[in-house]
């Protein structure tokens, strides 16, 4: 009969969707053809078909083990089955949904939140590693959600992510970067009340997050003749009879 020398099973990696192949090494001591039948199981579960490779089926697990079963037979007659085996191996978390969650307007003193969401084939614990940016440079912030008090109008904020299930890694993602608007002018100030004459006068102050220092002042609503300085803010009124 034909003489199987070796079998053995080569990929790159034993993991779900992988092609697994067997190598075979085999004679024939009078130099026939031979042909080689293959039989191939994962646990008791035995696969259809009998070629030389197969794909690891997606419901594969991590330890779950891989065998073939190699026959050469030639015209007269069939060896006895060679066996060789493979352990399916750990698979790396994957990325399902990666984005920043935010308000309609970004401006300073508004929260971002990366969102994401790994799968891991073999229901190990993944942890996700969020590490952000602003103006493309590293910031100390590996939370969820990042606080953009400390920054100003048109600085930029990404993030990048990283999911691991304490032995394999996702690949790094990075999310779309948001530019942070201008930000609201804040009152500091209050007005105070009205001189013994009925005079009034009030000079606004203001804290602007992006370290604005030129506005824009009007009155919304306001008493009769009241005026209001449209560069400096300064109010300005005379309370009379006709005010009572």
């Amino acid at each position: 009969p034909p003489r199987i020398d070796s079998v053995s099973l080569s990929a790159s990696e034993v993991i779900p969707g992988a092609t697994l192949t067997a190598l075979v090494k085999v004679h024939d001591p009078e130099g026939q053809e031979v042909e080689l039948g293959y039989t191939w199981h994962i646990g008791a579960h035995r696969f259809s078909g009998g070629g030389s490779s197969i794909e690891v089926p997606s419901t594969a697990k991590r330890g779950d083990m891989i065998r073939v079963s190699v026959k050469a037979s030639d015209s007269r007659s069939t060896t006895k089955p060679t066996v060789a085996t493979a352990e399916v191996e750990n698979s790396p978390p994957v990325w399902r949904e990666i984005a920043l969650d935010h308000g309609a307007r970004v401006a300073s003193g508004s929260e971002i939140t990366m969102h994401a969401i790994a799968d891991d084939h073999d229901g190990d614990e993944v942890v996700i590693t969020t590490q952000w940016y602003v103006n493309k440079r590293r910031v100390e912030n590996y939370s969820a959600v990042f606080n953009t008090s400390d920054l100003r109008r048109g600085d930029v904020v990404h993030a990048t992510v990283l999911a691991s299930d304490g032995d394999l890694e996702a690949p790094e993602r990075e999310s779309d970067g948001v530019v942070l608007e201008n930000s609201d002018p804040t009152f500091v100030s209050a007005p105070g009340t009205l001189s013994q004459d009925g005079r009034f006068k009030y000079e606004p102050k203001l804290q602007d997050p992006d370290g604005d220092r030129h506005f824009r002042f009007s009155l919304a609503s306001a008493p009769p003749d009241m005026t209001i300085d449209s560069s400096f803010g300064v109010v300005t009124w005379m309370a009379t009879e006709k005010h009572q």
